[in-house]
């Protein structure tokens, strides 16, 4: 069953167009990854921004979790972060 990923970010004071650049980068990749089904990204303001992604199934978004995590990707992501991502994922409800 397909997945929702949302990932919601707050942004240190000064550092929304360095994320907002980390993004541009990362994105990319992340809608080439094995099991991805497309990647939204949106912003409420200067500091909040959050990320959808939607997944085929629970074992791609845990690979590209521990891949991102491997890579030093979350790390570098934190250097521009209030505080750890909120992440949330729902089945996605199919014929509605």
């Amino acid at each position: 069953m397909a997945l929702i990923s949302l990932f919601e970010f707050k942004t240190k004071p000064g550092e929304a167009q360095n994320f907002v650049l980390f993004l541009k980068r990362i994105l990319p990749e992340t809608r080439e990854f094995t099991g991805n089904l497309g990647v939204t990204a949106a912003t409420l303001g200067e500091k909040q921004f959050m990320v959808s992604v939607e997944w085929s199934e629970l074992g791609a978004l845990e690979r590209y979790l521990n891949w991102r995590e491997e890579r030093g990707d979350f790390s570098q992501l934190l250097t521009f972060l209030e505080h750890e991502p909120k992440i949330t994922t729902y089945q996605k409800l199919d014929n509605i």
